[in-house]
């Protein structure tokens, strides 16, 4: 595993607006590539993906709910063209929790994007952060995830 440092291409994936409050830390150090939130990334200079803002709550939900499974393979064969496009080194976003079925689906579409391009040959570090919970509120199964890879 490569450390972490702003001489690494790197791309944050996360389901709600408000998620990179919990990696500001990180986002600021790495300047990392990807409106409250757009207006925060902005200033950290970050530009958004080809999936960003892709779908609201409502319309993930509805999906879910509907079986539309092919949106969310979509997403993830994009983020998979992304990541190898954009040389990306490592990834971060959303932990599988069991608080929000969209956060756990981002989680998915991550670690099917990075599954397709590592069977390519391109192989890209996978991080996970829980975002329903504070570090220190979260339970011990959880808190064994946070920033571990993944993949």
């Amino acid at each position: 595993m490569r450390p972490i440092s702003r001489n690494h291409r790197s791309a944050l994936v996360i389901a709600h607006p408000g998620h990179e409050l919990l990696v500001y830390n990180w986002l600021s150090l790495v300047k990392s590539r990807l409106h409250r939130t757009t207006s925060i990334l902005n200033s950290l200079g970050a530009r958004p993906g080809s999936i960003y803002g892709r779908l609201t709550d409502a319309e993930a939900y509805s999906a879910i709910l509907a079986g539309e499974v092919g949106v969310f393979i979509s997403m993830a064969g994009e983020l998979a063209e992304a990541l190898v496009l954009n040389r990306i080194e490592y990834i971060v976003g959303d932990a599988i929790e069991g608080f929000n079925p969209v956060h756990d689906i981002c989680r998915l579409i991550i670690n099917a994007a990075v599954t397709k391009v590592c069977r390519m040959g391109y192989c890209v570090d996978n991080f996970d952060v829980v975002p329903a919970y504070k570090p220190d509120d979260a339970p011990k199964a959880m808190t064994d995830i946070v920033c571990v890879v993944s993949t």
